[in-house]
């Protein structure tokens, strides 16, 4: 048949949208149920005659503790099945009948699976996806199958093959899997169909589980083990029939595979489709990069910092609007205290660490919101944004589902959620444990009557399994990186496992469709009434008719930029239309273009909005590749192995297990200055305990000679977190201060004891005095605050080893050496805290150097100097904003001719939270009475403080706790006070922290007005900020770099931070620029950075704990390469 004109083909489309959105209104509109107060609308099965249930029943054979993916309920599918132009569904169930409705329109759906021959062969069904497997232009349905079956035909998936539509308008369809060479008998949780290999035709891969339980001490050998029925496949498609590939392609099939979320899209923009599989249990995720030559390179760990633990149900989706794919995948992290306590696992540091060390991936039981910040030689880079966002906790979650739920351009999220028996109870599973071990005990011999009884007791116990129905959520997308729970659906408990999209009365916006375990399946219309929105349907090659894999761009006057990519299989075992859907807010009109799946492109379609836009490919555009130029160029490659770090090891938990973070790797320390005056800048690398420390000199080549070995080895003991050159002993050349820190060491040890390495014509000694009691440094700080011509010298000292979070005294070295004669007068500070950062500049415009200290559980600090005389100067707009203080920078970043500052905290992107109302807390004291200090963390909930840690966690330091809570129940409803005793708490040293964003700090004459720094700098921890004009406009930017991946287990890890450049508008505001702009994208723990001067001109070094140093070169011509601006 010949098709209608494009233009015709749009305007019917048009009329069709108008035609359904007045009936729509007319008829749905007169319902009972209020709409008010929702974006979406539950309706009735008596509204849609819809009545598909997924009823899933235990039984003495098959239930959730033999099998616990019974509870992973089915999937649904939305497709026009019958060519009628409206979009169908098709319902998958665990053990019973699949379910084909068709759409009547107006929300009213007829049941035609008898007669369509959908309905499905016995067995447990789990995910399906809409593929037309034979190009015919018709849409035919692939159902995946898994269970504990001893006949592995009830395993064998099935694919119904699209017949055509009858004189009845209903599709019918036969069964032809084994046809296709995809009857397969897998454990199998979903397929999904795409162009690997670019040759034209759809080819499938299908993701594979696990059924049997492992204990930990499998794992390692599992891993290695080959295992086809569980592992993941990739199947190429040749001329109709599937092949597996999945050995030459490269694929991960191990022992461990427990796949539960699968899809595809182009990560690296390279036009080449790349897959993401997302693994329950112990498996990390895998992040397949297609590599075009029909392999696969596997980069989850060196393109994630972290990844969820018990990885659900996965999207993809650029839902920052910036050009990059995102994604996510889900999680069971619970959102109150009380489910918190109830199903938190204990801590165990040393498995944790040594799965990582094995191969596996920093994984932690919370969603993971991963943005795709760019690419590291030809590799994206994600952070997790996840707890930013405001999409870390929310339940037992299945499906994520990227859409625009309100027209407004930017992608939404929905999560559904829910489980029908809470298998991860903690009392149930003691009070299993308990029940099995007493059974297992009276066994003598194992006979048919004892199975039968062990299958009745188990029987039993599931009935005493808790039940955890949970409502399903959307969180809107605010822009940029921020999300918050929209309360756009009614807040009613259900199990919605499989989920998927479609504007299913063609009206213009988004309606929802679940499949829900034990109850009615979830329809909700969209009530929206704001945005308009445009439809695009791809038309490709004969292979492909539908243009599986093809980008779709689309863009507007007011600067709104979307991209999305045709991929059907998404969320949790479900399938979504091939209608590609773009809200696009007040734009009237829009402009389209895409790139086919070869890579090719169609010119830009300009056209008007609120229709469905069918484009054809048969115009191709050239379109020039971007090759921008960015400021900063990565050369670490010039630098060898003596400019990386290495950790020693030390298990901090062992002696205070309910530390938030490791207190001993806070190193190297980082020191840059030209000590030979041949304008070239030398530097100085501290070492961890049993590594010294180098004194690196450069040469006119870039080069760099080690210094000073012997010398530096003879103190390779201490750990080395904070450095600076200076002339301190008044002979006219540069000497080094070394600050000793770490947790490995008791107080008034050797090993704190700060060094000073004294120079003299080019040789180097260790000055062998004691200045002060030895304690576990923070910062050195220069300055000369008396006006009298040498270097002081202030000490911030950090912790006391074993008593966090106690402050240690600080001290300021008042200078009176002369020619080469060391001396200082030591003057104590006091215990100003746990002090991290400090820095010196005239902040209140006497001419005089004022200090600035900052901290761990401290709020800023400035001690006016008065005549040399250091004033502590209170000020309840800086007292009111305490934190995790970690770096400082000072300037006149607003121009006005007063110093403000900029300080670098925890982030936001944390799983700890803290306000002014709701501060994060700490108590230290010695709460089991047995000589030693404890210490208790806590966290607000509902006006109430609960003890941040579970009940393991807190037994094993405080073993009373579990004798007072006898169970998990009691912990968890238990507050600070319940727990720990209010009298006993208010006589324990109390600390709060009321903010984790780093922030600016405009100096308004005298006072201070905090302000955050922007979003995308709150994904991580700060520990380096450096202003300097890196676009050459006269205002002083920041460059901000820092991460902690030092983190308590239960903790994801501060690890999003790739380096960041912020540009001044010189009123104090700014902006965080894109890495492919500043070129600055790198991963690692990084400690502190400086601009050094190169032969090339000016650099920026980074230097990391436990890793390697990272060098940037600035590349701008317009700047001396000997700049001293900075």
């Amino acid at each position: 048949m010949r098709k209608a004109p494009l233009a015709f083909r749009m305007l019917t489309s048009m009329v069709r949208f108008v035609f359904y959105y007045i009936i729509s209104a007319l008829l749905i509109g007169c319902g009972s149920t209020s709409t008010e107060d929702y974006l979406f609308t539950r309706l009735s099965a008596e509204q849609t005659n819809v009545s598909f249930v997924n009823q899933i029943d235990d039984t003495p054979h098959l239930n959730g503790i033999l099998y616990e993916y019974l509870y992973n309920g089915a999937g649904v599918a939305a497709e026009d099945f019958n060519a009628d132009g409206l979009l169908d569904l098709y319902f998958v169930s665990s053990l019973g009948e699949n379910q084909l409705y068709l759409n009547q329109g107006n929300f009213q759906f007829l049941n035609v699976t008898k007669k369509s021959g959908t309905s499905g062969g016995a067995g447990l069904a789990t995910g399906v996806t809409v593929v037309d497997i034979n190009a015919d232009g018709l849409p035919d349905i692939y159902v995946c199958k898994s269970g504990k079956f001893t006949d592995p035909r009830y395993r064998k998936n099935e694919l119904f093959l699209h017949m055509g539509v009858d004189e009845e308008g209903v599709p019918t369809f036969r069964e032809a899997a084994a046809e296709f060479g995809l009857d397969l008998m897998n454990y199998s949780t979903q397929a999904t169909f795409f162009d690997y290999d670019l040759d034209g035709d759809l080819d499938m891969f299908l993701i594979n589980h696990g059924i049997r339980a492992y204990t930990d001490a499998e794992v390692l050998h599992l891993k290695e083990k080959y295992e086809p029925l569980q592992a993941e496949q990739l199947y190429e498609n040749r001329a109709g029939s599937f092949h597996e590939v999945s050995a030459q392609a490269g694929l991960i099939q191990n022992g461990l595979s427990y796949g539960l979320g699968v899809a595809v899209g182009d990560f690296n923009n390279d036009s080449w489709p790349d897959v993401l599989v997302s693994h329950d249990y112990s498996e990390r995720d895998h992040l397949y990069l297609n590599s075009g030559n029909r392999t696969f390179k596997e980069v989850l760990r060196e393109s994630t910092g972290h990844t969820s633990f018990y990885s659900m149900g996965n999207d993809i989706a650029d839902f920052n609007n910036d050009g990059l794919l995102d994604f996510i995948t889900l999680d069971m992290a619970a959102e109150t205290n009380y489910d918190i306590k109830t199903s938190m696992s204990g801590m165990n540091p040393k498995q944790f660490e040594a799965l990582t060390e094995n191969g596996f991936h920093f994984q932690y039981m919370y969603n993971a919101l991963q943005l795709n910040r760019g690419l590291v030689d030809g590799v994206p880079m994600f952070s997790d944004v996840a707890q930013i966002a405001g999409v870390a906790s929310s339940d037992w979650s299945w499906s994520p589902l990227f859409l625009d739920a309100d027209n407004d351009g930017d992608k939404d999220l929905l999560v559904t959620n829910g489980v029908v028996r809470d298998f991860r109870n903690n009392d149930f599973l003691r009070y299993k444990e308990e029940r099995f071990n007493s059974f297992f005990a009276s066994v003598k011999q194992r006979t048919t009557e004892t199975l039968q009884k062990a299958r009745e007791l188990t029987h039993e116990l599931v009935s005493q399994m808790p039940r955890r129905p949970r409502p399903n959520r959307i969180y809107q997308n605010l822009g940029g990186i921020r999300f918050k729970d929209s309360e756009w659906l009614p807040a009613e408990l259900t199990i919605s496992n499989g989920a998927t999209y479609a504007d299913l009365d063609n009206d213009g916006d988004l309606d929802l469709i679940t499949n829900d375990m034990n109850s009615m399946a979830g329809i909700y219309q969209n009530n929206g009434q704001a945005g308009n929105f445009i439809t695009v349907k791809l038309h490709g090659d004969s292979l492909n008719p539908e243009a599986i894999g093809s980008r779709v761009t689309v863009r507007t006057e007011s600067g709104l930029h979307q991209m999305t990519e045709l991929y059907r299989a998404r969320g949790f075992q479900s399938s979504v239309s091939a209608r590609l859907h773009f809200g696009l807010d007040t734009a009237k009109a829009v402009e389209v273009r895409v790139r086919w799946t070869d890579g090719t492109y169609s010119p830009w379609l300009k056209t008007e909005a609120n229709q469905e836009l069918v484009i054809e490919k048969h115009e191709i555009a050239e379109v020039e590749a971007e090759s921008p130029v960015s400021w900063l160029v990565n050369e670490s490659k010039l630098l060898d192995d003596r400019f990386e770090h290495h950790e020693n090891e030390f298990d901090d938990y062992e002696r205070e297990s309910l530390l938030p973070h490791r207190l001993s790797q806070n190193g190297p320390a980082l020191a840059v200055a030209d000590l030979n005056a041949d304008g070239l800048d030398d530097i100085f690398i501290g070492g961890a305990h049993g590594h010294s420390g180098r004194l690196l000199l450069q040469n006119e080549n870039g080069g760099f000679e080690s210094l000073a070995e012997n010398v530096l080895e003879q103190t390779k003991d201490s750990e080395d977190v904070s450095a600076v050159f200076a002339d301190l002993d008044g002979d006219a050349d540069l000497d080094l201060y070394v600050v000793s820190g770490g947790n490995e060491f008791g107080r008034g040890s050797d090993a704190l004891a700060d060094k000073i390495y004294l120079q003299l014509n080019g040789n180097w000694t260790l000055w062998e005095g004691h200045l002060f009691e030895s304690e576990s440094g923070g910062v050195v700080s220069p300055c000369d605050y008396d006006a009298d011509g040498d270097v002081d010298l202030f000490i911030g000292n950090y912790q006391v080893p074993g008593a966090y979070p106690v402050s240690p005294v600080s001290y300021l070295l008042k200078n009176n050496s002369q020619g080469g004669v060391l001396e200082f007068e030591v003057v104590s500070l006091g215990e100003l805290g746990m002090v991290t950062a400090a820095s010196w500049a005239d902040f209140d415009g006497d001419g005089a150097s004022d200090l600035l200290v900052a901290g761990e559980w401290m709020s800023p600090v400035i001690f006016y100097n008065r005549s040399g005389t250091l004033t502590q100067f209170t000020a309840s707009d800086l007292d009111a904003y305490t934190g995790w203080w970690t770096a400082v920078a000072v300037g006149d970043f607003d121009q006005d001719g007063d110093q403000d500052f900029v300080l670098g905290n925890n982030g936001l992107n944390y799983k700890y939270k803290a306000s002014a109302e709701a501060p994060f807390e700490v108590y230290f004291n010695d709460f089991d009475r047995n000589g030693a200090g404890d210490i208790v963390l806590g966290f607000h909930e509902e006006g109430k403080v609960y003890p941040v840690r579970g009940r393991e966690c807190t037994s094993n330091q405080i073993p009373v706790v579990k004798s007072r809570f006898q169970n998990y129940d009691a912990f968890a409803r238990a507050t600070l006070i319940d727990v720990f005793e209010e009298e006993r708490l208010a006589n324990s040293l109390h600390r709060k922290v009321t903010t984790f964003a780093s922030m600016y700090f405009e100096n308004t004459g005298g006072e201070y007005l905090a302000r955050p720094l922007p979003d995308m700098a709150q994904i991580s921890s700060i520990r380096s900020i450096l202003p300097y004009d890196l676009n050459g406009d006269g205002r002083q930017d920041l460059i901000v770099h820092g991460n902690r991946y030092e983190s308590e287990v239960e903790t994801p890890r501060n690890d999003a931070n790739y380096g960041m450049v912020l540009l001044s508008d010189s009123r104090g505001a700014f902006m965080a620029q894109p890495a492919d702009l500043t070129g600055l994208l790198s991963a690692g723990n990084v400690r502190h950075g400086a601009l050094v001067r190169r032969p090339q001109g000016l650099s920026l070094l980074y230097v990391q704990n436990d890793g390697p140093a990272q060098l940037f070169r600035i590349y701008d011509q317009t700047r001396n390469k000997n700049d001293e601006a900075f």
